[in-house]
C-alpha cells in the first residue's frame, strides 16, 4: 500500500486544483494528519506538495508526450497521480523509478474507479522513463520567454511583465529564484528571550541557522527537524516566523508605546506581533480582519507571545462607513490582500491560480482600503500600505492614484527605525521595494504616508 505522505500529497493537490485554494489554506486543513506523520515522511509530502506545484507546468509536457490521451483529457485525478511520480523520477533522488511507479498505480487503484485507469498509469510513466531526459529542456532556439516558460515552469504573462521591467538578464535570475526553496526566518521575541539563547536552542534542530543580513532580530534557518510549533521555543513564545521583507514593512511604521494602532487585515498576526513588541507591549492595537477564523488564531498567537495591547474585530474595511466605529488611530499597518506574486517561492500554487485580469481586481480593493484607512487616521499620523506584490497595479499605481485625489497624505521616507543595510532597497521615492535590488527576499512593496495636521506627541 501506499505510503501516507504520498496519498496525503495527492489529497492537498486534488483540493488545491478542485476549489481553487491556496495552498497555505488546504495544508492547515490537512494539519492534523500531518502532525501525525513521522519526520520523514513529513519531509516527504513538503517535497511533493511543493515540487509538484513548481514545476508542474513542464511535468504536464512530460505527460503529453508519454501518453496516447490528450492532457486535457485526463481525469484531473490521475493527472496528479502522473505529476506526482514524474517529479520523483525526475526530482528525488532517492526515490528509485519503480517505486514512483508502483506507488502511482497503488494509488490509482485506491482513488479511481475507472477501469483500465491504473493500466493507463502505468503505460505513461513506463513511456516517461524512457523519453524525459530527451523532452524535458527547451531547445536551445526557442525565443526568450517560451523558453523561460518551459524551463523554470512560469506562465508566460508573468513572464512578459516582469521581462518589461527588469530586462532579460534579471527576468532569468529571477524566474530562477522563484523556483528555490527559500530559508525560513524567524523573528526573536526580545520580551521573551534574545538572539544568542534563541540560536543555540535552535542549533540542533534546524540547519544552516545564522543572523538575517537586512534586518537585527532575525535568524534565517532551513530543514527544521519537524514541525514549526515542536522547535525548542516556540510554545514558550520565543520567536514567531515572519520573513524580513515583512518585517522591514514592520519598522517603517515604527509604532511607539502608547499609541492607538490599527493593523488592517491582520490575518494571523504576524505583523501584529511585531508592532506589540515595537510598543514593548503598551498602548493599544485593534487588528481587524474579515475572517473570524484568522482572528481567533491570532488571539491564541498573542496568548503565546505574552501580548497583552490586542483586541480582534471581524469586519469588512471596504465598507469606510460602518469602520468609522472603530475611531481614529494614531497609526495605521495597512496589509492588504492581492495577488501575493511576490511570494511564488513560499506559495508556488499561486502560478497557477492567478491571471492579469484579477490584479485589477485585487487594485480596486485595494484602492477601497485605502479610502477607509484615510479616514481613520488621525491628522499627523502615519500609515504604511503593504503588499506581497511588485506589480505596479497593485503598488506604484494603486499609491500615486491615491495621493492625487487626497492631497492632505504624502509620502514620507522610513524613520530612524529602519536598518541602515535595508536602505538600499528603498527607492527614489521611498518605496520599499526589494527586487529592485536583490532577489534574495521576498518580492514586497510599502510606502510610508504622512497625514498632514498637528499630531498629538505619545509619552514613550
Amino acid at each position: 500500500m501506499q505510503s501516507d505522505a504520498r496519498k496525503t500529497a495527492l489529497q492537498i493537490l486534488i483540493k488545491i486544483q478542485a476549489k481553487r485554494l491556496p495552498l497555505d489554506l488546504v495544508i492547515e486543513d490537512f494539519q492534523n494528519t500531518i502532525n501525525t506523520m513521522d519526520p520523514k515522511d513529513r519531509r516527504l509530502m513538503n517535497a511533493i506538495v511543493y515540487g509538484v506545484l513548481r514545476w508542474r507546468s513542464r511535468l504536464d509536457r512530460v505527460i503529453a508526450e508519454s501518453s496516447r490521451t490528450p492532457l486535457h483529457k485526463i481525469e484531473p485525478r490521475i493527472r496528479d497521480i502522473l505529476r506526482i511520480a514524474i517529479f520523483q523520477i525526475i526530482y528525488l533522488d532517492r526515490v528509485p523509478e519503480s517505486a514512483a511507479i508502483h506507488t502511482a498505480v497503488e494509488l490509482t487503484k485506491f482513488i479511481s474507479s475507472t477501469r483500465g485507469a491504473p493500466g493507463f498509469v502505468n503505460g505513461v510513466l513506463r513511456n516517461v522513463q524512457k523519453v524525459w531526459t530527451k523532452i524535458y529542456d527547451p531547445p536551445s532556439e526557442t525565443p526568450f520567454i517560451q523558453r523561460m516558460a518551459w524551463k523554470h515552469a512560469i506562465p508566460e504573462w508573468m513572464l512578459e511583465r516582469w521581462t518589461a521591467r527588469f530586462g532579460e538578464d534579471r527576468t532569468e535570475i529571477l524566474a530562477q529564484s522563484v523556483n528555490r526553496i527559500p530559508s525560513i526566518t524567524l523573528r526573536v521575541n526580545r520580551m521573551r528571550t534574545d538572539m544568542e539563547n534563541l540560536q543555540g536552542l535552535m542549533d540542533e534542530k534546524v540547519r544552516e541557522v545564522s543572523p538575517n543580513p537586512w534586518i537585527n532580530d532575525a535568524l534565517d534557518f532551513s530543514h527544521p527537524e519537524g514541525a514549526i510549533d515542536r522547535l525548542p521555543g516556540f510554545r514558550d513564545g520565543f520567536f514567531q516566523i515572519q520573513d524580513a521583507s515583512a518585517q522591514l514593512a514592520g519598522l517603517m511604521l515604527a509604532p511607539r508605546s502608547g499609541e492607538r494602532i490599527l493593523d488592517a487585515c491582520a490575518g494571523y498576526g504576524g505583523k501584529t506581533g511585531h508592532l506589540a513588541l515595537l510598543m514593548q507591549n503598551k498602548g493599544e492595537i485593534t487588528a481587524v480582519d474579515l475572517n473570524g477564523s484568522k482572528l481567533m488564531r491570532l488571539t491564541h498567537e498573542m496568548q503565546r507571545l505574552g501580548v497583552n495591547i490586542v483586541k480582534t474585530q471581524t469586519q469588512d474595511l471596504t465598507n469606510s462607513k460602518a469602520a468609522m466605529n472603530l475611531g481614529r488611530f494614531d497609526r495605521i499597518f495597512l496589509d492588504a490582500p492581492c495577488s501575493g506574486m511576490g511570494v511564488i517561492r513560499r506559495n508556488p500554487d499561486i502560478k497557477w491560480n492567478r491571471d492579469e485580469e484579477g490584479l485589477k481586481n485585487f487594485a480596486l480593493r485595494q484602492s477601497k482600503l485605502l479610502e477607509t484607512m484615510a479616514a481613520l487616521l488621525k491628522p499627523g499620523g502615519l500609515m504604511v500600505y503593504a503588499v506581497c506584490s511588485t506589480e505596479p497595479e497593485e503598488t506604484t499605481e494603486v499609491i500615486d492614484h491615491f495621493l492625487a485625489h487626497h492631497p492632505e497624505m504624502h509620502r514620507e521616507a522610513p524613520g530612524a527605525r529602519f536598518p541602515d543595510q535595508a536602505r538600499t532597497l528603498l527607492t527614489e521615492k521611498n518605496d520599499f521595494m526589494p527586487w529592485q535590488e536583490t532577489f534574495e527576499l521576498d518580492g514586497f512593496f510599502a510606502t510610508a504616508l504622512r497625514k498632514t495636521g498637528r499630531r498629538k506627541v505619545v509619552a514613550s
